[in-house]
């Protein structure tokens, strides 16, 4: 089992610059900063983790998968007459969310959910000390220049998403039960989707 966790061939990440090229610009467009974990050193447990944590995700009841399935609530909704009048969408973008996510407390909110599962076969810890080496030995490189990515959730990551919607999913429940009920009442529904 080990030792299919170990990487073939083992190597850094690739960084690269993703143009933003639908946003307005002058002569050069803004980039979105991109690492290609395939094939890196941490890509198999890294693989490993996100299985394990995936499950969780869609358990979540603000969980979007993607457009279609917004759209599809959306119809629901709207054909059921369970919308209140004079309803109006409102959304909110957490910027630069990944590098943002504190990985002690990204890692606390993995565990909690990883601490719910039925099979306690492999322990929650050993899942947590392999998604520790995914987000602290994340190498990467750039002009024949090695980086160690220091803060927030390893970019390129296969767990990438499922962590950033695990530590998401738990910042948004104490938000929301913190929320002062004349502000809550407003609240028809609230949804989260990632969109990278």
């Amino acid at each position: 089992f080990a030792e299919n966790l170990l990487p073939t061939k083992p190597k850094a990440g690739s960084f690269y610059m993703l143009g933003k090229v639908h946003k307005e610009y002058i002569r050069i467009p803004k980039g979105r900063p991109i690492i290609s974990g395939c094939e890196n050193n941490t890509e198999r447990i890294s693989w490993l983790c996100d299985q394990m944590g995936k499950e969780f995700v869609k358990k979540h009841k603000s969980f979007i998968e993607d457009t279609p399935d917004i759209l599809r609530y959306f119809e629901d909704i709207n054909e059921n007459g369970i919308l209140p009048d004079n309803s109006k969408p409102v959304t909110i973008d957490l910027k630069a969310m990944y590098t943002n996510i504190p990985i002690e407390e990204g890692l606390a909110a993995f565990k909690e959910q990883l601490d719910n599962r039925s099979d306690q076969t492999i322990p929650s810890t050993f899942y947590i000390e392999l998604l520790k080496l995914v987000l602290e030995c994340n190498i990467f490189e750039f002009d024949r220049e090695f980086y160690l990515q220091l803060l927030g959730t390893a970019m390129g990551t296969r767990v990438a998403p499922t962590y950033a919607n695990i530590f998401i999913a738990k910042l948004e429940k104490i938000m929301l039960e913190g929320c002062p009920e004349n502000i809550k009442k407003f609240l028809f529904c609230w949804k989260r989707f990632i969109d990278d």
